[in-house]
Parts: structure tokens; C-alpha cells; sequence
């Protein structure tokens, strides 16, 4: 009878790569998640991205209250639940006064 040996190799483990940790990133060590930094305002196209989701949440879950929409899109964006708020409410004033500017011009 013969008996077949197993070969063993011997490799190196994986090595994870450890992301520079920031102030406010929680308790992953190992994340490319960074939430926005506090008192640094939002850029146009931030703001935009962070609507742009807003209205995509909207679409998807219209049974859902506005609060729990602005949650998750707080939780996806990195920014507080009162940034969420206070874009969505700067856009709905700017486009009231669009429609204004058109309707006196």
C-alpha cells in the first residue's frame, strides 16, 4: 500500500494596508470612509452630489418620512443630518427665486 504525502506551502500572509486614521473617522481602522471636516464648507459639486441623492432616496422609497431620507444620505455623504437639511432648504429657496425672477421678468 502506498500513501500519498501532502505538500505543504508555506506563503506569506496578506498584508493590510493601514489607511492614515483622521479625527471623527470612528472605529474602523481599515476604511477609505473619511466624513467631511467640521466647519469646512461644501463646495458646489459636493452639494450637488449630496441633492442628486437626496432625490435618488426620494424616488426609491417614497413611503419613507423626509427625516429617515436625510438620515441615510447623511450616513452615505459623510455630513450631518443639519447640512442635509440646510442644502435641500438653500435649493429650495434659490429655485423660488428663480421662478420668481421668471414670472417679474
Amino acid at each position: 500500500m502506498a500513501t500519498a504525502e501532502a505538500s505543504v506551502v508555506k506563503t506569506k500572509p496578506s498584508k493590510r494596508v493601514k489607511v492614515k486614521r483622521t479625527r471623527g473617522v470612528g472605529k474602523h481602522k481599515y476604511t477609505q470612509f473619511v466624513p467631511h471636516s467640521k466647519g469646512k464648507p461644501l463646495e458646489d459639486g459636493e452639494k450637488r452630489i449630496i441633492l442628486n441623492i437626496v432625490s435618488k432616496l426620494e424616488e426609491e422609497r417614497p413611503h419613507e418620512l423626509q427625516k429617515e431620507i436625510y438620515k441615510i444620505a447623511s450616513k452615505y455623504t459623510g455630513v450631518s443630518l443639519s447640512t442635509v437639511q440646510n442644502i435641500k432648504k438653500e435649493d429650495k429657496h434659490k429655485r423660488m427665486q428663480i421662478n420668481r425672477a421668471v414670472y417679474m421678468g
